[in-house]
């Protein structure tokens, strides 16, 4: 799900630049919407660090290195919001009580339509069982998703020095934290 760092495609990144102006600031409402670790990750978390990542991307073409547009100042625009907004969504993964699956997503699982690719009754499941590890150890969770933010505050001062080395690095210590709560949660 998530892209690898240095190898985000440039399309991607023009769509993302185009949106930026118009993307919403985030409000302390946003945070209370959240129903669910899965619907932060799919609107908020994953979306956000893809759009990071997309912001300081090198792609290399049959030995030509091509840069990201992401230098512009509306490319560091983007990546700060994206920064903010994984911010926001690790504090939320962090909120005690927060269900893995919403309890509507959860009633159409059982009735076999929440996940059109594969099959709904095994994504209950698995839902089902993340949930009992978290319940389990909700402190190792909690650490998990401050690992995630501040590694996500380390890039929002990247982005706002401008520092597309800096982002780069802190991009690589994103995706280990994210690599870290995936292995212990969310992988079978």
């Amino acid at each position: 799900m998530y892209l690898r760092w240095k190898q985000v495609a440039v399309p991607l990144a023009v769509c993302l630049l185009a949106t930026a102006a118009r993307w919403p600031e985030a409000t302390a409402s946003d945070k209370l919407r959240a129903r669910s670790v899965q619907s932060l990750m799919l609107t908020q978390i994953g979306p956000a660090a893809d759009a990071l990542q997309a912001a300081v991307s090198t792609i290399s073409r049959a030995g030509v290195k091509q840069e990201s547009p992401a230098r512009s100042e509306a490319a560091w625009v983007t990546a700060k919001r994206s920064a903010m907004m994984l911010i926001e969504g690790a504090e939320a993964l962090g909120t005690p009580g927060l269900p893995v699956i919403a309890q509507e997503d959860e009633d159409m699982a059982e009735r076999g339509r929440v996940n059109a690719q594969g099959d709904a009754s095994s994504d209950l499941a698995l839902s089902q069982e993340i949930q009992k590890e978290i319940d389990r150890r909700p402190a190792s969770f909690a650490r998990l998703a401050l690992r995630l933010k501040q590694t996500s505050q380390a890039a929002l001062a990247a982005s706002q020095r401008h520092d597309v080395e800096g982002l780069v690095a802190v991009g690589e210590a994103i995706n280990h934290a994210c690599e870290q709560c995936h292995r212990k949660y969310w992988y079978p």
